[in-house]
């Protein structure tokens, strides 16, 4: 996975690291006060602009809207077992701009 593609792999490292935290320390955090953290850090850190919240919801969705959790809005696409999503990363990429092929296995 390349690094500043706009894959949200900071955002995984973000939300993965306030889970295990919650859980190592026993904190009963709910999973969106554990999201809005994350989210916080990854936006303090300069590691990203707001992928937290469509890792929490999952699949392949659109960020319409990027924000924490609660605050962005997401749309989730259905896609079935059949579907096949490309992506590619052609050099650099400035935050905010990623480049996703979507093909569907229909002729």
């Amino acid at each position: 996975m390349p690094i500043g593609a706009g894959f949200g792999s900071s955002a995984a490292g973000a939300l993965t690291t306030s889970l295990a935290l919650s859980n190592a320390l026993d904190l009963h955090l709910t999973y969106n006060q554990l999201g809005r953290i994350a989210h916080v850090a990854e936006v303090q850190c300069k590691t990203g602009l707001g992928t937290v919240g469509p890792l929490m919801v999952g699949g392949c969705v659109l960020t319409v809207e990027p924000g924490a959790p609660g605050i962005s809005i997401i749309d989730r696409i259905p896609l079935s077992d059949d579907h096949v999503v490309v992506a590619g990363v052609i050099g650099p990429t400035p935050q905010g701009k990623c480049y996703l092929r979507w093909k569907s296995g229909a002729t």
